[in-house]
């Protein structure tokens, strides 16, 4: 128990596996659930991330009846349309995620009077590399052009793979799922994940498949991707686009955990080399409106 805590600051209801119970920090608002959740998964997203301040929130899912407050009344937060969030406007402990449905009502699991009773039953996507690689593994690149381009011509490429396949020529081709055919567009329909594409070598020999998920989406200017990979067992790709005078500044970052630890130095190198690819096929397309402004840093994190 936290130092300046008493007994008395925790609830004596601790409910049963057939009815659990929770509530927030401060003890105003409680609330009452029927039997185990559907299921219990970890978000890593951002949007959860800021209304828990966590990196990782666990969510206990249940249907809207089977679920109540039963003492004080939360504030609701629209957080984004149709989606609702609860907290205590007291001490702010995040509560609860309402769907656009209404059917569904996601609990903060960390609540619970006893949130040990039901364990994690999936994980989300985007988990945080830190969580997952031993010291050493984990390698990180960056490296930016200065285009003679709009903003919004280099978005319209970014979020097409028939554009982005145009950066990587001649060494690979990406090959996506049908409805992955306009990035943005699949990522709004599918809460982020656009599914299995193979990379080509040569466009005909698959060499690897990346598991596409976007976890962030700023239209126009910013995409971020966390996803799994046969060889990886986290892959990380920001890009971003700024205007830079009469241009515009286009820059990637990647960071990447490797399942077998050993062939880190190698990956570095290699994905050194092709995002050197990319952007140099990049800048003879749109034109350089100034020498290359990163470098690629394949150092260890």
């Amino acid at each position: 128990m936290p130092a300046g805590r008493t007994a008395s600051d925790a609830s004596s209801d601790t409910g049963s596996a057939a009815q659990p119970t929770g509530g927030c920090l401060c003890g105003a608002v409680r609330y009452r659930a029927r039997g185990a959740p559907r299921l219990v998964d970890l978000c890593y997203c951002r949007w959860c991330a800021r209304a828990v301040g966590a990196s990782v929130t666990g969510w206990a899912r249940y249907a809207t009846g089977d679920f109540a407050f039963t003492a004080g009344e939360p504030v609701r937060y629209e957080s984004s349309p149709g989606v609702a969030r609860t907290f205590c406007g007291r001490c702010g402990s995040s509560l609860t995620y309402h769907d656009p449905g209404g059917e569904l009502v996601d609990v903060a699991s960390a609540t619970l009077d006893d949130p040990l009773a039901f364990p994690p039953t999936s994980d989300g996507p985007g988990r945080p590399f830190w969580m997952h690689a031993p010291a050493g593994t984990t390698r990180e690149l960056s490296i930016a052009s200065v285009l003679r381009a709009a903003p919004d011509a280099l978005w319209r490429h970014a979020t097409r793979p028939e554009e982005l396949n145009r950066e990587f020529w001649p060494l690979l081709q990406m090959r996506f799922p049908s409805h992955g055919r306009y990035l943005a567009a699949a990522f709004a329909a599918s809460g982020g994940r656009i599914g299995r594409c193979w990379l080509l070598l040569g466009g005909v020999l698959p060499v690897e498949y990346d598991d596409v998920t976007l976890v962030e989406l700023d239209p126009g200017r910013r995409f971020l991707e966390r996803s799994t990979l046969a060889s990886k067992r986290l892959w990380e790709h920001e890009r971003t686009i700024e205007p830079h005078g009469a241009g515009s500044l286009l820059r990637d970052r990647v960071r990447f955990a490797p399942r077998i630890a050993w062939l880190a130095p190698l990956y570095a190198t290699v994905f050194g080399a092709v995002f050197r690819l990319r952007h140099r096929n990049l800048r003879n397309r749109f034109g350089a409106a100034a020498p290359r402004t990163g470098a690629v840093d394949g150092e260890g994190r």
